[in-house]
């Protein structure tokens, strides 16, 4: 009978924990602040390609200058006039570059392998966490298991002394 008892005492934990630890490996995996981490690192290096692939894009800039000018020379002094203008310049510049020794491609392919390398930075996160996460979690069920034997222990020395 007792026998029966320590096993169900022992058992129960571990029916009831088995569904915790699933949801539990699922919050880790989600919450993690190392996981987030390598997940946003991930990111980074996926937006990287992207800036490393601007390179082939054509650029257009524009200046601008607006002014007001004031000539006074000797001509407009003897002829008794001012001259004022208005000085309005823009300049748009579209610049395309043709070839730069393949410092765009090699570029680009860098920013891939960066990339490919935070998703396998990710994956081990991942797994040192679950793993991590699981040794905790037997540890656990190691100490509940420790603290049954214990009681149910206890329970036999009780029995012993009350038969002497």
């Amino acid at each position: 009978m007792a026998a029966c008892t320590a096993i169900a005492v022992l058992a129960a934990p571990t029916a009831s924990w088995a569904a915790a630890l699933e949801i539990e490996l699922a919050r880790l995996i989600t919450n993690h602040p190392d996981i987030l981490a390598a997940r946003n690192t991930l990111e980074s290096n996926r937006q990287g390609i992207d800036v490393a692939k601007a390179a082939r894009l054509p650029t257009l800039s524009m200046t601008g200058d607006a002014s007001r000018e004031f000539i006074d020379s000797p001509s407009t002094r003897s002829s008794g006039s001012k001259s004022i203008e208005n000085k309005n310049t823009t300049t748009f510049t579209l610049t395309q570059n043709l070839f730069d020794g393949y410092a765009t491609k090699t570029a680009i392919r860098i920013a891939e392998l960066n990339e490919h390398l935070a998703s396998i930075s990710l994956e081990g996160t991942r797994q040192n966490t679950l793993f991590a996460g699981i040794r905790a979690y037997i540890t656990v069920l190691r100490q509940m298991r420790l603290l049954g034997i214990t009681i149910e222990s206890e329970g036999r020395i009780q029995r012993q002394l009350n038969l002497e």
